[in-house]
Order: structure tokens, then sequence, then C-alpha cells
């Protein structure tokens, strides 16, 4: 029997990295929704790949929320199982746990 899975789960994994690239492309290509909001300030108008760029910013970060949403949804219902093992004490002190949540 294989032993029970204690970490993340694969969903979890896959989640976190697509959303630590999808931020490292929203720092990389940000200059399209700068040029685009200095345009809405009233200066020079954006170019049509500086419109793209901006929508794709503005994609990007969308996707980055939900992405983050699902995985706090994940987490909580994916909640990590107690140890069946006592915890480890000092010694000259009880085996028994005064702070039941770090067992």
């Amino acid at each position: 029997m294989p032993p029970a899975r204690t970490g993340y789960s694969a969903t979890q994994i896959a989640l976190h990295w697509i959303i630590a690239v999808l931020i490292v492309v929203q720092v990389v290509a940000h200059e399209g929704m700068e040029t685009v909001y200095g345009a809405a300030q009233g200066g020079p108008a954006a170019t049509e790949s500086e419109l793209l760029m901006a929508d794709l910013h503005v994609a990007g970060g969308i996707a980055v929320f939900l992405l983050a949403l699902l995985r706090v949804v994940l987490r909580l219902r994916r909640r990590r199982k107690r140890s069946a093992l006592p915890c480890a004490s000092p010694p000259g002190r009880s085996m028994s746990c005064s702070t039941p949540s770090f067992c």
C-alpha cells in the first residue's frame, strides 16, 4: 500500500507554479499598461500593440486572481491530517501536548 500523501496535491503544486509564471510575465510585460494609463491621463495616444499588451496585462491579472482563489478553495477543502504520532516533548516534560494545534 502506498504511503498516505501528507504534502500538497499535484493540482496545488501546478497552480502554484502557473501563478508564479503569470506574475513574472505581468512584471516583465507591463509597459503597455503604463502607456495606456498615461494616454488616459492626457498623454500621447497608445498604439494598437500597446492596447493589446494592456488588455493582456488585465487578463493576466484576472487569471492570477482566479487561480489564487482556486488555490485557497483547494487548500480549505484539503486540510492536512494530523499526525498519529505523539507530540515531541523536550526531556523532563510530559508527552501530552499543551497546544493541540501544533501536534
